[in-house]
């Protein structure tokens, strides 16, 4: 476990996302992992960091991702949903080990946090969960780790079908040995990769292992066209429909992509106050098409920021992914539908809803976690206005990240991994 300090950043433009949403310049202090107070001119008797000049906000939460997929990037290229997983993913992820899955995580870790990420949700897949989370460890990130569960599915390998009763008693000894270790920086999630790899019972039983343990139930939901007409033409209802017919939306759901939802589902997914995972950049890849996240957000539903894998993405950068979510939404609804604010909500305070995590971490605030970034603002393609919400989401990129912080602990200074 890395070692907590107590800080106190002077200075500082305090990106808050507190319920009032404050901007300030002023001081925050840290101490054992623990904001301890926010304001100007304090006295606290810490390690002080300089932040004068500096933008400090609440670390970013990366709601979507694979890890176990960092190494294949640039190895899927030029495909759609289906073809990309039977041809290329699927066959790929047969073939990790302990070892080249750790690898694969310290790697995707490594950019994320350089990047200011701070809280990773991510699905895995069917074998080797362990070795995430000892990478996850390891980089001092704070983590949501589920393994995927698949016991069907026409084009997946041998390898990775594993019969419900056995997945759950796998899931059981994850869950005694990971969820809340690491002073409770990192958990599991119930992780079913989608309902063309997954039975009804697979299904339900999951759901009410994650209802039991109090944990996220995390899968993918209407990602593709095809997907969609293939849920249809098997079980005679919507991908989401369906999901809610067996009972497993609800408030600690996480839906990623929800790209084609079918008449009425985005109703459910409000009513059941299920989350969405929102991941502009893959949906554009693999030519799925854009999701109506101006809508979502419209009918109150929470919304949170990913960059899915680097195997379709390909890097894994929320930056970008700020950056395209803004202009997507202009494209897809008219500009102005989604403002900069809610964009940068979308990956911290919004983010952190997503995945059940708001309690903790997603905002500045007294008696939150110190999951803190601070960002160099000097560049050149920062000048100019006075809108710092506009400046982060349209200007800002990964490399202006100098310092990246977790539980009070240090991660990244000057911009390097410690």
């Amino acid at each position: 476990m890395k070692k907590k300090q107590s800080y106190t950043f002077k200075n500082a433009t305090v990106i808050t996302y507190d319920p009032k949403n404050r901007t300030f310049t002023g001081d925050v202090c840290i101490e054992d992992g623990i904001i301890t107070a926010i304001g100007a001119d304090l006295a606290c008797k810490d390690d002080l960091i300089d932040a004068n000049g500096k933008l400090l906000l609440p670390g970013l939460i990366q709601s979507h991702v694979h890890l176990c997929q960092t190494s294949f990037r640039g190895k899927a290229d030029g495909l759609g949903l289906m073809p990309w997983l039977e041809s290329r993913i699927w066959p790929l992820e047969a073939e990790h080990t302990p070892e080249s899955i750790y690898q694969s995580a310290r790697l995707g870790l490594e950019e994320m946090i350089l990047s200011g990420v701070t809280t990773v949700c991510t699905m895995e897949t069917v074998h080797h969960t362990g070795s995430v989370f000892s990478a996850c460890e390891d980089a001092g990130v704070r983590a949501i780790v589920g393994k995927a569960l698949m016991d069907r599915g026409q084009g997946v390998p041998e390898k990775l079908i594993q019969p419900w009763d056995e997945a759950l008693s796998e899931l059981e000894e994850l869950h005694k040995e990971f969820h809340d270790s690491e002073d409770g920086r990192l958990k599991i999630a119930v992780t079913p990769r989608f309902v063309l790899s997954c039975s009804e019972n697979l299904l339900r039983e999951a759901y009410d292992f994650a209802v039991k343990h109090d944990l996220v139930f995390h899968t993918h939901a209407s990602e593709n066209i095809k997907e969609v007409e293939s849920v249809r033409s098997e079980l005679g209802c919507g991908n989401i429909e369906y999901l809610h017919r067996l009972g497993t939306l609800g408030e600690k759901t996480l839906l990623t992509h929800v790209v084609w939802p079918e008449d009425g589902e985005l109703d459910l997914i409000r009513q059941t106050q299920t989350k969405v995972a929102h991941c502009p950049t893959t949906n554009l890849k693999l030519g799925s098409g854009i999701a109506r996240v101006a809508e979502m957000l419209e009918r109150g539903i929470q919304v949170g920021l990913g960059s899915d894998g680097a195997a379709c993405n390909n890097t894994l950068d929320l930056w970008g992914e700020m950056k395209l979510a803004a202009l997507l939404a202009s494209y897809k609804s008219g500009p102005g539908s989604v403002d900069p604010g809610k964009i940068l909500g979308l990956a911290t305070l919004g983010g952190a809803r997503a995945i059940g995590w708001n309690d903790e971490i997603g905002s500045i605030e007294v008696g939150k976690r110190a999951d803190l970034i601070m960002v160099n603002p000097d560049g050149p393609h920062w000048q100019g206005g006075d809108d710092w919400f506009s400046k982060i989401v349209y200007c800002g990129k990964a490399a202006d990240v100098e310092l990246v912080m977790v539980n009070g602990c240090m991660l990244v200074e000057n911009g390097k991994l410690i």
